[in-house]
């Protein structure tokens, strides 16, 4: 059946749902050069470096940083960040004691220890300073995250995930760009860094090209994002096909960000500039609040402020700190789920093993 027919089929609308689910992920993935189309490595995700291998040992320095934002008198004023980065540090000691740690919170009076941007980006250089293989790195972010517009064609929404330092209203924000310009690029195979960043709009704040999404059982399933902006931009089309123009509008606005330049050309380069750009050599994991579009909350859990995910990571890793990082998902949003929206989310630098256990 060519291409033509297959999508007449699909819009008959009736039985054809699970049809077109199948149609589309076949085509995306002869479209993202995978099965039945041209074959190359990234494609395949269980044909890429690490896919099937075991994180890297642990044979040398640990450093960790600790970013808590509470905004204090302003209209964005939290109140559970800095209470994450003083209960996440205590975990993180308790399991593994850390020889550097710096921690930047706007309680602080040494205004060097101030999470502004400009104390951020240093803690970030800081961190990755002279890593080597057998290093563990460890980041915690609390605070806000927020939005910008993409200006590289790179994102499925057309937008850049932030985090949002204490001086933004005069110094900026910092994208996911900057992030993975700053810890994740530089940092060497062989080396660990593990993340967790705890606020809205965080499901990529690392820029991370492999991410690991739930279905209705809260299973866990590896997506390839360029694979799944394909898709998305085909759905647009079946939907706009049965009628459906608001759906198709929806779908063709998140595949837009990646495959259309500015100017309106095809962005046929955005696919390789991914590979190439985002993928890490180090064993980069990090463990996010929610999905990109979604926000995450700020509550009082047991009678104390806390973000939600700070809050249900520690609850699980408390009760055994080395179970597999598919466990850990899973317990995770087990905890979460009916009593936030948000979905936590956990991606990495290239395919990996989830069934590895979890160690930093």
């Amino acid at each position: 059946m060519n291409f033509g027919n297959l999508m007449g089929a699909v819009t008959g609308g009736g039985g054809a749902n699970g049809l077109m689910d199948m149609v589309v992920d076949k085509i995306a993935d002869k479209l993202s050069g995978g099965e039945g189309g041209s074959e190359s490595q990234s494609s395949d995700p269980s044909k890429m470096a690490g896919f099937q291998h075991a994180p890297p040992a642990i044979t040398g320095k640990r450093r960790g940083l600790f970013i808590g934002i509470n905004y204090f008198g302003t209209k964005a004023e939290l109140g559970g960040c800095i209470n994450d980065v003083h209960r996440v540090l205590k975990w993180v000691q308790s399991v593994a004691p850390f020889q550097d740690v710096l921690i930047l919170t706007d309680d602080s009076q040494d205004p060097t220890k101030k999470p502004t941007r400009q104390n951020i980006l240093n803690g970030l250089q800081w961190l990755g300073q002279g890593a080597q293989p057998g290093d563990s790195l460890f980041l915690h972010y609390s605070g806000h995250g927020a939005t910008v517009s993409d200006t590289d064609g790179e994102e499925v929404d057309g937008l850049d995930s932030t985090i949002v330092p204490v001086d933004y209203e005069s110094a900026g924000q910092i994208t996911d760009d900057e992030l993975h310009r700053v810890i994740c690029q530089p940092l060497p195979a062989g080396c660990r860094l593990t993340t967790i960043m705890d606020c809205c709009h965080s499901g990529s704040i690392l820029d991370l090209p492999y991410s690991y999404l739930p279905d209705g059982n809260l299973d866990i399933v590896m997506v390839d994002n360029r694979k799944a902006a394909i898709k998305m931009g085909l759905q647009a089309g079946v939907q706009f096909a049965r009628g459906d123009k608001t759906a198709a509008f929806k779908a063709a606005k998140e595949a837009f960000g990646m495959y259309i330049k500015p100017a309106g050309h095809v962005n046929s380069s955005a696919q390789q500039k991914m590979e190439k750009e985002k993928t890490t050599k180090a064993f980069v994991t990090s463990f996010s609040g929610c999905m990109d579009e979604q926000t995450s909350a700020d509550a009082t859990i047991d009678g104390a402020r806390s973000g939600a995910l700070s809050w249900a990571l520690l609850e699980t890793l408390g009760k055994n700190p080395n179970q597999p990082y598919a466990q850990i998902l899973k317990e995770v949003r087990g905890l979460l789920k009916g009593k936030y929206s948000q979905i936590p989310q956990l991606s990495t630098g290239f395919p990996v093993n989830l069934n590895s256990p979890f160690q930093i």
